[in-house]
């Protein structure tokens, strides 16, 4: 297979007569190095079956088929999908899917233990994750790039939490494994990025999810306010909640665990 780098774009760019979409979120990987970084990282094993989201020009597909049993790539670009279709018309454990991700039902293409790796599109991060975090078949494992603010927000600690890093947390495991320069992509993006590992944690959550993120989203509905003023007009009695659950009257919501939070769910759950 070709070398990743700005010549092996530009020349696949004319050919296909192409330009990276902006609307897409379409910023290609020119360096072989951080490749193969990502696909060490990966750990990927023969009998690994894969999920890839946004192949693009085939990148990281390339580096991932011939590690594993199969590989499901998942491109919403009808024009990505005719030069990836071109480029591995001989690869067969090779799937290329034309759909939307936030689409895409793993169970339909017999995916139910899979890992994901992914270059994903930056406008879809966080609905990509509340989709796949979430799905009663999820992932084992996921390596993923993220713009580097994002990455942050994911595996932050008490006292920087927000919607984001709860959700996250409260299915996953996420660790920063390396920072990506913006200068190893084409189009070069304003902001470096971050590969991220997250690990599905293997426990039955006795939460209904739309309730329990109603209270979390309430939590921060105000950054400048503490928890028990923006939960007031949810909970009136909120001042006794937080004492039955030893929390202190004057925390906020970026300092609770997500085991605070799910403290806090099951006690009101307990009392309706």
């Amino acid at each position: 297979m070709e070398k990743i780098d700005q010549k092996f774009v530009n020349d696949i760019c004319a050919k296909y007569d192409i330009h990276p979409s902006k609307s897409l979120g379409q910023n290609f990987l020119i360096s072989e190095n951080v490749l193969n970084r990502i696909i060490e990282k990966a750990d990927l094993k023969p009998a690994d079956h894969v999920l890839e989201v946004g192949p693009g020009l085939g990148a990281l597909t390339q580096k991932i088929f011939p590690l594993v049993t199969e590989l499901v790539a998942i491109e919403k670009d009808r024009k990505m999908i005719a030069i990836l279709e071109d480029r591995f018309r001989d690869i067969k454990n090779l799937k290329i899917i034309n759909q939307d991700i936030l689409d895409f039902d793993p169970t339909e293409f017999g995916l139910t233990d899979y890992k994901v790796v992914a270059n994903l599109p930056y406008q879809i991060s966080s609905s990509f994750l509340e989709k796949f975090l979430s799905l009663k078949t999820p992932p084992s494992e996921m390596i993923l790039m993220f713009q580097k603010e994002v990455g942050e927000k994911l595996c932050a600690l008490p006292g920087e939490m927000s919607v984001l890093s709860v959700a996250t947390q409260l299915y996953a495991e996420p660790e920063i494994l390396f920072q990506v320069s913006n200068t190893k992509f084409f189009p070069v993006p304003k902001v470096d990025s971050v590969v991220v590992r997250l690990k599905l944690k293997k426990i039955d959550l006795k939460i209904e999810s739309k309730n329990f993120f109603k209270i979390v989203r309430a939590g921060f509905a105000s950054k400048r306010k503490k928890l028990r003023n923006n939960l007031k007009s949810l909970f009136p009695e909120i001042d006794l909640i937080l004492q039955k659950i030893n929390l202190r009257a004057d925390i906020r919501a970026e300092d609770l665990t997500v085991a605070d939070w799910i403290r806090l769910y099951d006690f009101i759950e307990s009392q309706k």
